[in-house]
């Protein structure tokens, strides 16, 4: 398995960043190389979806949605990784803290995160800046 965690806190409500996960078109504003992402539901627990990026178009599952806490995605990248990425943002102080991760997980998921880890923590670590400066 390979992981990266990020975590950035702002003068910005729990609310206002939830409100930017759920609401799918503000996506490319704080996720950097999203172009769209569209579900087949609600944004909740095993709704289905695909997000437009760099890699194209691809496939992801919502696993677990605790409103106004956190969310899980996971994405199959190909046969044997899964592409493993979680959200969550809590009150801290006078505003939030928001925390990203990724896992990449399966065989073959060490060498995967050599090739691609650098971007996916740049990204991560882009996206919890933007979201906790959006108060």
């Amino acid at each position: 398995m390979w992981n990266h965690e990020v975590s950035a806190e702002g003068a910005v409500s729990v609310s206002a960043v939830w409100e930017r996960y759920v609401d799918l078109a503000t996506w490319p504003q704080w996720n950097p190389g999203t172009t769209k992402v569209e579900l087949k539901g609600p944004f909740a627990s095993g709704t289905e979806g695909v997000i437009t990026n760099g890699y194209g178009e691809v496939p992801f599952t919502l696993t677990a949605v605790v409103d106004q806490q956190s969310f899980v995605m996971e994405s199959p990248v190909n046969e044997t990784v899964l592409l493993r990425t979680s959200c969550r943002v809590e009150a801290a102080g006078d505003g939030a803290r928001i925390t990203h991760r990724v896992e990449l997980d399966g065989a073959g998921a060490e060498e995967l995160g050599n090739q691609m880890g650098e971007t996916l923590s740049k990204n991560l670590t882009d996206g919890v800046t933007t979201l906790s400066a959006a108060g």
